[in-house]
């Protein structure tokens, strides 16, 4: 009898759990399905190439520890962004985003990143390349890496004053930190002088892109034109034909005036870089060379079609120069202009805090046959190199410092900078992070800019003036000269680096 009073106890448990997983599983079914996570797996596996956020890690031994050694940085005091040394979390994104990263490659390399400023921008060249000289010569071996403005890391690659980064060991190339343009086009001969990448906000900052007011267009959607390969020069020239407004009725361009675009001088340089030319090319012998179509019909061409869009029309282009000053990029933040040719990182600064709603915009095309869409950065990039006193074991270890840098910086500095700050917190419009991605994606670089003040600022500025003269004369009639002048400072430079 208790076997059968236990068989039948047992039954209808078995009942009731069966009703009461049928309830459970009835209530499960009424709650919105969880999201799918793409992004690859948190995971502590060696093996696994992305990391808890799914950004790719780099190939930097866990065990590679240098013994809390000292690395000394030369850094350049005018970097127009916060790059190199912070003391302290601030509460500013960017600042606490620099510090975060210098922190992690001190952690993971077991390293002091020493910060030495001084300045370097171009009118401090001298004395920029003055104390690199002094360092190397004497084999004091005072900095180990170099970052500084572009212009000056040419200047002491000039003069012999740095290493070649090529076969360094833990430095690599290849990764998505290092964009492939830039290391590409700074190959000359075997040697490569110098790198940017995720280790510089600048970078970023100085980008030069199009912005736009909507406001002052009718019926266009400037995305869409991007959008449908019809966003050309040409296209920008009948948009700024008849945008020009006389508001002081002076008869005169001023700063109180509307105009189809403000373009200051140096940003003249983004129309010939988003053209696709370039100054200077590596020819078939590893040498430096003129590029023929910087001396050829397409830039003849585009110096005429500027010249008419700037000096001929009465369309309200302005490259700046004028009788009440140069024009800046406060004009449009005020709604003087319908378009804009300035660095990305004024978004963050003359924008920050307008009224008017505004876009940002590749550069536009030469003409639709263009594959795609580019640009450059101003010379205010920095530059990171070696010094060349380095000894086979100072060099690895500031290369692993480079690496795990720039590593860090595309993991915790550019995704601050570049999605939260230029693509959210200041974009004004949901199509602004789409089109940071395709200028980003179309940054040129060029040795004849970088290496301008070696070669008499021919390079850098000979077309620049063409075009933002009035009476700055035919491209075409100059260009032969201009070819002639080039080529004998390229002769010397080429002779210089051992080419």
């Amino acid at each position: 009898m208790c076997n059968k009073h236990l068989a039948v106890r047992l039954l209808l448990l078995l009942t009731v759990s069966a009703l009461l997983l049928g309830l459970l599983a009835g209530c499960k079914s009424d709650p919105e399905p969880e999201p799918v996570d793409t992004q690859p797996p948190e995971t502590d596996e060696p093996n696994n190439p992305y990391d808890a956020d799914g950004y790719l890690k780099d190939a930097l031994p866990s065990d590679l520890k240098f013994g809390n050694e000292s690395v000394d940085i030369l850094c350049w005091n005018e970097c127009p962004t916060v790059e190199f040394g912070v003391e302290q979390l601030t509460g500013d994104s960017i600042s606490d985003a620099v510090y975060s990263r210098n922190l992690a490659v001190e952690s993971r390399l077991e390293v002091v990143l020493n910060w030495i400023g001084i300045d370097g921008h171009w009118p401090n060249e001298a004395g920029f390349v003055t104390a690199v000289q002094s360092s190397v010569n004497s084999g004091l071996n005072l900095y180990d890496i170099i970052a500084t403005y572009s212009q000056s890391a040419a200047a002491i690659a000039n003069n012999s004053l740095v290493m070649n980064l090529n076969g360094l060991p833990y430095l690599d190339l290849d990764q998505p930190w290092w964009p492939a343009s830039l290391t590409e086009t700074f190959q000359i001969g075997d040697n490569l002088f110098f790198v940017s990448g995720d280790l510089s906000t600048s970078l970023l900052n100085e980008m030069i892109v199009t912005f736009f007011n909507p406001a002052l267009l009718i019926n266009v959607n400037p995305y869409d034109l991007v959008r449908n390969n019809e966003w050309t020069l040409e296209k920008l020239m009948e948009l700024t034909e008849d945008a020009y407004i006389d508001r002081g009725a002076l008869g005169v361009k001023d700063k109180a005036d509307t105009y189809g675009i403000i373009c200051p001088y140096t940003y003249v340089d983004a129309f010939f870089y988003g053209s696709g030319l370039v100054t200077v090319n590596t020819g078939r012998d590893g040498k430096l060379e003129v590029n023929s179509d910087y001396v050829g019909e397409k830039a003849d061409n585009l110096a005429n079609l500027l010249q008419t869009m700037f000096h001929v029309r009465d369309s309200g282009a302005s490259t700046g120069w004028n009788t009440q000053g140069d024009h800046t990029q406060t004009e449009f933040a005020q709604g003087l202009s319908v378009f804009l040719t300035a660095n990305a990182g004024s978004a963050m600064t003359y924008m920050a805090d307008v009224d008017i709603k505004y876009g940002i915009l590749p550069m536009p095309k030469y003409d639709s046959s263009q594959a795609d869409y580019h640009t450059t950065a101003s010379n205010m990039i920095t530059l990171y190199t070696l010094a060349g006193d380095c000894d086979e074991e100072t060099a690895a270890r500031a290369a692993a410092v480079l690496e795990c840098l720039s590593s860090e910086g595309y993991r915790k500095v550019t995704p601050e900078m570049f999605e939260e700050c230029m693509k959210l917190r200041y974009a004004k419009d949901s199509d602004t992070g789409v089109m940071y991605d395709i200028i980003r994606a179309g940054l040129v670089f060029d040795i004849g800019r970088v290496f301008g003040r070696q070669m008499g600022d021919i390079a850098q500025t000979a077309f620049r003036v063409t075009v933002d003269e009035p009476n700055g004369g035919s491209w075409g009639a100059q260009a032969a000269g201009v070819e002639i002048m080039l080529q004998g400072y390229l002769d010397k430079l080429n002779e210089k680096l051992g080419l």
